[in-house]
C-alpha cells in the first residue's frame, strides 16, 4: 500500500473513526475498486478533494504528508452550496467502467459546478442525483461535442436505452460515442465527426461495451479573445 492511501486510512480512523475498505468506500461515495486501485497508483485528484470535503482532512496533507491532516490554516475550504443551488460533482469513471476496464482517465477541467436548482431541474429532468460530470476529450464528436466541453451524465443508464450518446469503456479504453442499435442485435458507434471512422459491432462484441452513462447535455467554452 502507498504512502498516500496509508495516509487516507488514518485520516478516516482519526477524524471520523472510519476503520477498513468498506466502510471507507461508502462513506466516499466510492467503490471498493477504486479504493483498490488507489492502494496500488496512489489517491486520485477526485479522490483527494473528495476527502478533503467528507473526512475534514487536507488533501495537500494527504498527496504530500507536509502540513496538518486536519483542514486549518492556509488549505482552501470546499465551497458550500446555498440555498437554491445544486451541486454537481465529478464522475468516478474508474468506479463506472467497472472491474478489469481500468479505463483511462479525462484530463478534468473542473471538479464540481454549482447552478441554480430550478435551471437544472428544467434543463436536466427531476432526480439531480443521478448526474454526474466530466470533461470530453478528443474531436471525435466534433460538431456535436468538442473537445473540453462540460459533459452532464445520467449515470444511472448503464445498459443501452435507445439511440442516443453515452460514455463507454471498451478496449480499456473510455468513450463518448453516439450509439444506434441495428437490426440484429448490431450495435452502431458512431462517431459524429466525418473524419473518423464509425463501427458496427455485432451483437457479441456489442455486450463487451460497457455503459457508464448516457450524456444529457453539454456546456461548451468558445474563446473570444487570444
Amino acid at each position: 500500500m502507498n504512502d498516500q492511501m496509508k495516509r487516507l486510512y488514518l485520516a478516516a480512523e482519526t477524524l471520523k473513526k472510519i476503520r477498513g475498505q468498506s466502510a471507507l468506500a461508502r462513506f466516499l461515495n466510492a467503490s471498493p475498486q477504486t479504493l483498490k486501485n488507489w492502494e496500488s497508483r496512489g489517491v486520485s485528484s477526485q479522490g483527494m478533494v473528495s476527502a478533503q470535503e467528507l473526512l475534514g482532512c487536507s488533501a495537500v496533507w494527504i498527496e504530500t504528508g507536509k502540513g496538518k491532516m486536519q483542514i486549518g490554516d492556509g488549505v482552501q475550504i470546499p465551497s458550500q452550496v446555498h440555498d437554491g443551488q445544486i451541486e454537481f460533482e465529478l464522475l468516478d469513471i474508474q468506479a463506472a467502467a467497472g472491474n478489469g476496464h481500468p479505463a483511462q482517465e479525462f484530463p478534468q477541467v473542473i471538479q464540481r459546478v454549482n447552478v441554480l436548482e430550478s435551471w437544472a431541474r428544467q434543463t436536466l429532468g427531476g432526480d439531480l442525483s443521478r448526474i454526474k460530470l466530466i470533461t470530453a476529450n478528443g474531436t471525435s464528436m466534433q460538431g456535436t461535442i468538442d473537445n473540453g466541453d462540460v459533459l452532464f451524465v445520467d449515470v444511472t443508464v448503464r445498459q443501452f436505452d435507445g439511440d442516443g450518446i453515452y460514455v463507454i469503456s471498451r478496449s480499456n479504453e473510455i468513450q463518448v460515442k453516439r450509439l444506434q442499435r441495428l437490426h440484429g442485435k448490431k450495435l452502431a458507434i458512431i462517431s459524429d465527426n466525418k473524419e473518423n471512422i464509425s463501427e458496427t459491432l455485432s451483437a457479441q462484441e456489442a455486450n463487451e461495451v460497457v455503459i457508464c452513462g448516457r450524456v444529457l447535455a453539454a456546456w461548451n467554452l468558445k474563446r473570444l479573445w487570444l
